[in-house]
């Protein structure tokens, strides 16, 4: 038996996640826009997720990094669609990293 869970899983998990979120904001779409202290609204504070999540797995696969704040988001779809992105970049990446393969420095 092995202690804790592969990868594959998480991004799967990850996935099921966003299809949860995006059936409720899609049933509650005035809740995007509801402020927040830290991010200024719920529509923006995914949209920071999004672009952190995006940022790492750019840096993982070796992919150029890309402008969040430019891409649409006013639409559920175009949120979400940010997220669709993250899969694929780490998807990529997996295969080509073995066990013996050291941490990378991304300062």
């Amino acid at each position: 038996m092995t202690d804790g869970i592969q990868f594959s899983e998480l991004l799967e998990y990850l996935r099921g996640e966003n299809q949860r979120w995006i059936r409720f904001f899609a049933r509650h779409p005035q809740a995007l826009d509801l402020p927040l202290d830290i991010a200024g609204s719920v529509r923006k504070l995914i949209l920071h997720i999004f672009a952190v999540e995006l940022f790492f797995a750019n840096a993982v696969s070796g992919n150029p990094q890309v402008d969040v704040e430019k891409f649409p988001n006013s639409s559920l779809d175009d949120l979400f669609g940010i997220s669709r992105e993250r899969p694929t970049s780490t998807a990529s990446f997996l295969p080509t990293r073995s066990q013996k393969t050291g941490p990378k420095s991304y300062a």
